[in-house]
């Protein structure tokens, strides 16, 4: 996917600030306008309204996926002599040799210099923001009490394969995820529920409630199939006395 309309709004991003920072010309930070191209990071940003720092602050943890130089070619031009330019922020990586977003990049970019505005920018890490909701992206940890905002910004995984290619790939099974896809042709129909476990109200809504989980983190290849093992009804079934009762006979909204 072509994001180069993103990533030139966020040079133009930085480069107003470094102008008003370095050159003394106060510029302000661009507007970003999404663009009817339909790409899933354009949805995103209109789907939930994110503001001009918020898209920001996504394009910031995004495009060292992309350009692995982008922070260099912006900032290099500024000092032809070389030199460290700690307002700024950054980190390096083990592997990746270019520049890496922390907090205090965000804190530079979108507010300068500006104590008050710094303070502001701390909202959009808080447990209550979008960011954190959704599990977007967060400030990594930083070590020996080193100031929060030093930690890298950290786009999600799922959303940087959603972002770049369309799409989300099926987690691999290792250290990091202990588990393994599995699957089953069973439907919703075979289920079955004893009276005990059905119970009235409770228990149908427990059975609605699996379904609903599961439809609600799986595909949609997957919708109305149980997505358990074919061990399944042997592990749920409970008789007693032959009185059970089909799922189908439970009441669903």
């Amino acid at each position: 996917m072509n994001h180069s309309r993103q990533r030139d709004f966020l040079r133009a991003a930085i480069t107003a600030r470094l102008n008003t920072e370095i050159r003394g010309d106060k510029e302000d930070l661009p507007a970003y306008i999404s663009a009817p191209d339909d790409s899933p990071l354009d949805r995103f940003i209109q789907e939930n309204r994110l503001n001009r720092e918020e898209v920001i602050i996504l394009l910031l943890a995004l495009v060292p996926h992309l350009d692995p130089g982008f922070f260099q070619s912006v900032i290099v031009p500024y000092f032809p002599n070389g030199g460290d330019f700690p307002e700024f922020g950054g980190s390096k990586g083990k592997n990746h040799r270019g520049i890496l977003p922390t907090g205090e990049t965000v804190l530079f970019i979108l507010a300068g210099s500006d104590l008050e505005k710094r303070g502001e920018v701390y909202r959009y890490f808080e447990e209550d923001h979008l960011f954190a909701k959704k599990s977007l992206l967060h400030i990594g940890a930083t070590e020996d009490q080193e100031p929060k905002m030093s930690g890298k910004l950290i786009l999600d995984d799922e959303y940087l394969q959603l972002f770049l290619t369309g799409k989300v790939s099926k987690p691999r099974l290792g250290t990091d995820f202990p588990a393994e896809q599995i699957q089953t042709e069973m439907e919703w129909d075979d289920l079955v529920l004893s009276e005990k476990d059905h119970g009235g109200y409770p228990g149908d809504r427990v059975v609605v409630e699996i379904q609903r989980s599961i439809d609600g983190h799986v595909g949609d290849e997957w919708k109305n199939k149980a997505g358990l093992p074919r061990a399944f009804p042997r592990a749920v079934r409970h008789r007693q006395n032959d009185d059970h009762l089909p799922i189908r006979q439970i009441h669903r909204p």
